[in-house]
């Protein structure tokens, strides 16, 4: 193989894998009605999270969460968050009328929910059997 072909191999091969990672979902991100309507019709693994700035059960398992996703990629957890003082429809729909809320589905199921909850163990356990289904 002379020098030329193999440079426009590793090329090509560098920018599907560039485009691969490009269009990837995230596993993390601001809450939209498209984007866990997406999420469920594809049977992910879902934690809504609604959090308010000064909130301080919010800030404790934000740090847990992301703890969470750096340890267990694995669980291909999706997690969207609900702004609390900006998006009161989300609030409404999912019936969540507190900061600190986080709601795990699978797919359309709503598997549990918890309020202010700061215990990582009683967050992290409920995530980890999900997963494991």
């Amino acid at each position: 193989m002379s020098a030329l072909p193999a440079r426009r191999f590793w090329l090509a091969a560098l920018l599907a894998l560039a485009a691969t990672a490009a269009t990837a979902a995230p596993s993390a991100g601001p809450y939209t009605n498209r984007r866990f309507q997406a999420l469920q019709d594809e049977n992910a693994l879902i934690l809504v999270a609604v959090t308010r700035p000064g909130c301080p059960a919010c800030r404790a398992q934000r740090a847990i969460l992301d703890n969470f996703q750096e340890q267990h990629p694995e669980a291909d957890l999706k997690i969207l968050w609900v702004d609390y003082d900006h998006q009161k429809r989300v609030l409404k729909y999912l019936n969540a009328s507190l900061a600190g809320t986080l709601i795990l589905f699978r797919g359309a199921e709503r598997l549990w929910s918890t309020v202010s909850k700061m215990d990582e163990d009683a967050i992290i356990e409920p995530i980890l059997r999900a997963a494991a289904r």
